[in-house]
C-alpha cells in the first residue's frame, strides 16, 4: 500500500489507519516531481470528455431543481388564489340570486345594491384570475432565466 500513496503521505501505523500530512521534499534533478494522480498522456482526453460530460450533467440536473422549485411555487400560489375564487364565485352566485330576488319582488333599490355587489365580485373574480395566470407566468420566467444560465 505504501508504494500507490503519494509521497506526501504516510501511514504511520497501518492497523490504526491514522494518516499523517508530511511537507513535500523538494524537487532536485535526482529526485524528479512525481506524477502521481496525473493521467497517462494517451488517457488525458478521455479525462477532459469525463469532466465535460460531469459539468454537463451538473448544469442539466441544476435546471432540473430550478424548474421543479419554480413549479412547486407557482402551484401552491395558484391553489391559494384558486380557493380563493372558487369561495369568490360561491359569493358571486348568492348575491346573482339576491339580484334576481330583488327583481321579482319589484324592488329598484334592491336590485341596484345587488347589482353593484355582484359587479365588484366578478371584478375581484378577475383579478384572481389574473393573479394565476401572474403564477404561471413568473414561473416560466424562473424556468427561462434558470435555462439562459446553463
Amino acid at each position: 500500500m505504501a508504494g500507490r500513496q503519494p509521497a506526501w503521505v504516510r501511514r504511520t501505523d497501518a492497523a490504526n489507519k491514522r494518516t499523517e500530512v508530511l511537507a513535500p521534499r523538494a524537487v532536485t534533478p535526482s529526485r524528479p516531481r512525481t506524477t502521481y494522480g496525473a493521467p497517462p498522456p494517451a488517457l488525458a482526453g478521455a479525462f477532459d470528455r469525463i469532466g465535460r460530460y460531469a459539468r454537463e450533467a451538473w448544469d442539466a440536473v441544476t435546471f432540473a431543481c430550478v424548474a421543479a422549485v419554480a413549479w412547486l411555487r407557482a402551484v401552491v400560489a395558484i391553489t391559494r388564489l384558486r380557493a380563493g375564487r372558487l369561495a369568490l364565485e360561491r359569493e358571486l352566485n348568492r348575491r346573482i340570486a339576491a339580484l334576481g330576488r330583488s327583481a321579482l319582488g319589484g324592488d329598484a333599490d334592491g336590485v341596484e345594491l345587488a347589482r353593484e355587489r355582484a359587479l365588484e365580485t366578478a371584478a375581484a373574480i378577475a383579478g384572481r384570475r389574473a393573479s394565476e395566470a401572474g403564477a404561471r407566468d413568473e414561473a416560466h420566467e424562473r424556468i427561462e432565466h434558470g435555462r439562459r444560465r446553463r
